[in-house]
């Protein structure tokens, strides 16, 4: 059988954002250590969502349900099939099929590296991104866009030395939230 990751993680509003790594399979229980190491830290009210996993349907996840209420920690179910619903769904798809390189797949190392390098990565301390296009070229790739659109981190394009680039048909300088363009070549 071959070996496999498995990611728990919690994301807030702000993209604060804990994770646990497991190789190998999740159980129930271990769900559930995950959900009383997560209550252990909390200051306010929080409220969790929740896909219908089994592991969340299970008999000794529910059987905690109470206790982590008390601490705070609010369980709320989506309805089924409706992970768009659930922020951590939308990450753990740009995980695996945006931001995890192709190389990531040579080996269960390769893979578990470029894993923990992206969760180490993801930062709530991230306020914006300035971005060069350089020589008439457009230095965006659609992996950078979408990252900054799940953080909400705004993008500052320098266009000086780009006129006329494009990204995806869109003009290099109305793709971030503000620009700047200069006729003089060594301007930014």
């Amino acid at each position: 059988k071959s070996k496999r990751l498995n990611v728990l993680g919690f994301i807030d509003r702000n993209c604060q954002f804990e994770s646990f790594v497991f190789e190998g399979t999740i159980t129930s229980d271990v769900v559930v250590a995950c959900f009383d190491r997560f209550a252990q830290d909390l200051t306010k009210k929080t409220v969790v969502v929740i896909d219908n996993a089994s592991m969340h349907t299970s008999n000794i996840f529910q059987e905690n349900v109470d206790k982590w209420e008390e601490q705070g920690l609010i369980i709320q179910n989506i309805p089924a099939y409706s992970p768009e619903l659930n922020k951590i769904e939308i990450l753990w798809r740009k995980i695996k099929y945006e931001w995890l390189d192709f190389s990531a797949y040579k080996s269960f190392k390769t893979l578990k590296d470029s894993l923990d390098e992206i969760l180490a990565n993801i930062s709530k301390d991230t306020r914006a991104v300035f971005l060069t296009h350089a020589q008439g070229f457009d230095g965006l790739t659609d992996k950078l866009i979408n990252h900054l659109k799940i953080k909400k981190i705004p993008l500052i394009e320098d266009v000086c030395e780009s006129h006329g680039a494009s990204h995806n048909n869109q003009k290099a300088g109305s793709i971030g939230w503000i620009s700047n363009f200069s006729f003089f070549y060594a301007h930014h």
